[in-house]
């Protein structure tokens, strides 16, 4: 199956990846006389008259309706069943990162770039902002270990 170009006039074969609609479609030899082609400049200019992407307007209703999608709102909202990457995520969008480990006093400059852990305090992991305490790794790693003892206990 061959067809002409409408920009350049060259003759061009069917490839074997193209389909047969696609086929019917196809105009051009290639991108470049796609691309190139005056006709297909002005489609582009006629149906894009009048149309204002991204405008004011559509940003606005765009951050509120995100704004309306969030928390229980949301279709991805898995609630009780987070995990556990997903709760620690939203603490820290809510608390933000943690400045000062809670037991030792260490902050973010010593011990490196928010490299400060937000440690759950009961370790039942419910979305409670106040069940989570500011620790570094180390303090963590102890803290963690104390409350395995007591809860094998």
């Amino acid at each position: 199956m061959e067809k002409k170009c409408i920009e350049c006039g060259k003759l061009f074969k069917k490839p074997y990846t193209c389909s047969k609609d696609r086929w019917q479609k196809r105009q051009f030899c290639s991108l470049y006389c796609g691309r190139s082609s005056i006709k297909t400049r002005e489609k582009i200019s006629q149906s894009n008259k009048g149309k204002n992407k991204m405008g004011k307007v559509h940003k606005s209703k765009l951050i509120a309706l995100s704004k309306q999608r969030t928390g229980n709102n949301h279709p991805g909202w898995k609630g009780k069943s987070a995990s556990y990457a997903a709760l620690h995520k939203w603490v820290n969008k809510y608390n933000g990162r943690p400045l000062e480990c809670e037991h030792c006093g260490t902050t973010n400059n010593e011990v490196g770039r928010s490299n400060l852990h937000w440690a759950n305090i009961d370790h039942l992991y419910n979305r409670n902002l106040d069940d989570y305490l500011p620790l570094c790794p180390s303090c963590h790693g102890k803290y963690d270990k104390e409350i395995r003892v007591l809860i094998n206990n």
